[in-house]
């Protein structure tokens, strides 16, 4: 039995969808409200690409159908992602947990543990709110970072505080009201003079 077919049958449905449905609600139970996942990028929205619409668990839709079921939708979660690479780079607060690709992408930015002093490698860490999840702080790559555990308990506990700036530098506040920053990784080196393309060459992609 799949894992809707059980709730079904444990908890009933939320709300009938029609009349028809009336005798499906469980008398003290919860019940289970579908959730509908409908990804339509941006730009195709916009008529700028051409790229289909994608709806979980269905597969590829064109986009006027996938516009037509939004404009019914009675809420949205706004998912901003790389343009190049897909990885979603903001999630507001639709979620606490940054996705897997979220992470990763985090993980790869900062190389380490962002305390000044420790290098613990990223792939260890935990991915960390810098503004808290609880106080209102959104999960977005913009507002990650990479924390050992040790490091992450003792902000936990407020025995230190920090901001991850728009500079990409993480500081950090002791409970003497001393700052310190961890300045942010330093970009990869461009590609030599004599394997760039010539200036007027059109952009490959």
């Amino acid at each position: 039995m799949g894992p809707t077919a059980r709730d079904l049958l444990l908890e009933g449905i939320k709300q009938a969808a029609s009349g028809e449905w009336a005798g499906l609600a469980v008398p003290g139970r919860k019940g289970v409200v579908p959730q509908v996942f409908l990804t339509i990028p941006l730009l195709s929205a916009l008529g700028r690409t051409t790229e289909h619409a994608q709806l979980r668990g269905h597969g590829l839709m064109d986009v006027e159908t996938a516009k037509d079921l939004a404009g019914r939708a009675t809420s949205f979660v706004r998912v901003l992602t790389d343009p190049c690479t897909g990885v979603r780079l903001d999630m507001d607060r639709a979620t606490r947990m940054p996705p897997e690709d979220m992470r990763r992408w985090v993980q790869v930015r900062d190389e380490v543990c962002r305390f000044p002093g420790c290098n613990r490698p990223a792939h260890l860490c935990d991915v960390d709110h810098a503004h808290e999840w609880q106080h209102g702080g959104v999960t977005g790559e913009r507002n990650l970072l990479c924390a050992c555990r040790a490091d992450h308990l003792a902000k936990s506990e407020e025995l230190f505080g920090n901001e991850l700036r728009s500079t990409g530098a993480v500081r950090w506040c002791t409970p003497w009201r001393r700052t310190f920053d961890d300045p942010p990784i330093a970009p990869l080196a461009p590609a030599p003079e004599s394997l760039r393309p010539p200036d007027d060459d059109p952009c490959p992609f």
